[in-house]
């Protein structure tokens, strides 16, 4: 296996939550649904999805610059706006394939999060939902 040494402080997950936020991005892209994409003017949380899935290109130019730190902050707030404003696209969407769409985008961006697999994520919504795991039927 490879190995990579431990990240700075203050970048732990950061990785992780970059990634997921491409992913969740780029699941929404293929419906037109990532909220601000094609009309970020009318967004008012300022397209967040789409500011975090640019932040390691913002990253990369403020590297070495005291801007750095700043937009490392920057990226983990909008990570959280982008993950409840997904999570709320994902409740108000009609279209069944655009909910199933949110709803695994949202997934990904709270399964990064949290540290865990997407999967473990719909297991923890059933548990908080029924009490007991979602492979109990009874």
């Amino acid at each position: 296996p490879r190995f990579e040494p431990p990240p700075p402080a203050g970048l732990e997950g950061l990785k992780g939550l970059l990634a997921a936020s491409r992913r969740a991005k780029a699941a929404l892209n293929l419906r037109r649904m990532a909220p601000g994409e094609h009309s970020s003017h009318l967004d008012p949380l300022g397209a967040p999805l789409a500011y975090v899935a640019s932040a390691p290109d913002l990253l990369a130019s403020a590297a070495g610059s005291p801007a750095f730190a700043a937009t490392v902050a920057k990226a983990r707030l909008r990570y959280a706006a982008a993950a409840k404003e997904i999570g709320n696209l994902a409740a108000n969407v009609t279209k069944d394939a655009d909910k199933l769409r949110a709803m695994y985008a949202s997934e990904i961006l709270e399964a990064a999060r949290a540290g865990i697999a997407p999967q473990q994520v719909q297991v923890e919504r059933v548990r908080a939902r029924t009490g007991r795991p979602s492979w109990v039927t009874a």
